[in-house]
């Protein structure tokens, strides 16, 4: 049979032309070359369609990651805000506190917003603006979560120009005040002007429990916030400060009661805390930092090597947020020894404000 069908093939180009045998060859040829060119395209449009899909789920993964970022700076100021304004106070005790800082707040001087002076042991040219009448506000209690106090009062005769800097105090206060309703009136034979306020006071619940709770609960830092001071009070427990003496600050915390203020005494000072960290792995260092000298922020290992950005202190007498990501070494056991933070100063006779530090790890 084989041969029979080799035979017929033979025949099959034998009775044919070279011309005829010359396009079926083509034709052959051309049916072959359409059907790779197809599979080669195909084979393209999926791998396209391969590095299409992947560049989508490379930016999907990007913006949950975002996401994640935000979210996690959402969650830390919600519990800076929680522990800073939560309150189980009473309504009258919520209208006395805020009666009180709006009063403070009218001063020339303001003063230090936890000891606010009363109304009548006040003078006349002693206040920014005058409040006549503080009436009792209403308090809504329907918001999941927090509470909110609605005030209303009347200044009745000022310049615009203390009225627009009462406002940017009450925007500004501690106590987290909104002002909702501003509504300014000047008769037209007169320079003064009238303005009818409308403040609100946001007031976070909060289920029992230590207040620090909420903003502690991941830092890896001990005594972050400078609380803890050893008996005789010469310095802060679980710091080691080195060529500088160090002492409590009330006036210039920025978390807490205290801060930790340093001055050096020689020309190489410098303050740390050593932690135990897991080795490669990253994390984010943050604080508030006041100099009134230059010096450097970092990290170090155990050789005194730098990990990460180092950054340097701006020396102008103003508070500063800083932050820096790091990777930990390398260690033979399952965690590095690291000084975080460490700051040095560079000269004599210069100072630090010090005050909530944070160190958590930085999930993937």
């Amino acid at each position: 049979r084989r041969r029979k069908r080799g035979c017929r093939m033979n025949r099959f180009w034998e009775n044919r032309s070279p011309r005829e045998n010359a396009l079926a060859l083509a034709v052959l040829g051309l049916i072959l070359f359409s059907v790779a060119s197809l599979t080669v395209r195909r084979g393209i449009r999926t791998l396209d369609d391969l590095n299409s899909r992947i560049e989508t789920l490379e930016r999907e993964l990007l913006i949950s990651h975002q996401h994640l970022a935000q979210s996690e700076e959402v969650e830390e100021a919600f519990r800076e805000v929680a522990a800073a304004h939560s309150s189980r106070l009473s309504k009258a005790e919520i209208h006395d506190h805020l009666r009180r800082e709006i009063y403070r707040l009218a001063l020339q001087q303001p003063g230090a917003a936890d000891d606010p002076p009363e109304v009548r042991t006040q003078l006349r040219t002693d206040y920014l603006v005058r409040i006549p009448v503080l009436r009792e506000g209403v308090l809504n209690e329907y918001h999941e979560g927090y509470r909110e106090y609605e005030i209303g009062f009347r200044v009745p005769s000022e310049t615009i120009d203390d009225i627009l800097l009462f406002l940017e105090r009450l925007q500004t206060s501690d106590q987290l005040l909104r002002v909702d309703v501003l509504d300014i009136a000047r008769p037209s034979h007169m320079k003064a002007v009238s303005a009818s306020f409308e403040v609100t006071r946001t007031v976070i619940d909060r289920p029992e429990g230590d207040a620090d709770e909420l903003t502690a609960s991941n830092n890896l830092v001990q005594n972050p916030s400078l609380e803890a001071w050893e008996e005789n009070g010469d310095r802060p427990l679980y710091w080691t400060v080195e060529g500088c003496s160090v002492r409590k600050s009330v006036d210039r915390a920025t978390h807490g009661a205290l801060a930790m203020e340093v001055e050096s005494t020689t020309d190489r000072s410098r303050l740390y805390q050593t932690r135990a960290l897991e080795r490669n792995e990253r994390y984010l260092l943050s604080l508030d930092l006041t100099a009134e000298s230059t010096g450097v922020l970092g990290v170090l290992d155990v050789e005194g090597r730098p990990i990460g950005q180092r950054l340097n202190l701006v020396p102008d007498g103003r508070p500063y947020r800083y932050e820096i990501v790091f990777e930990t070494p390398w260690a033979p056991g399952p965690k590095s020894l690291v000084t975080v933070p460490n700051i040095s100063l560079d000269r004599s006779a210069g100072s630090i404000v010090l005050d909530n530090v944070r160190l958590r790890k930085l999930e993937d």
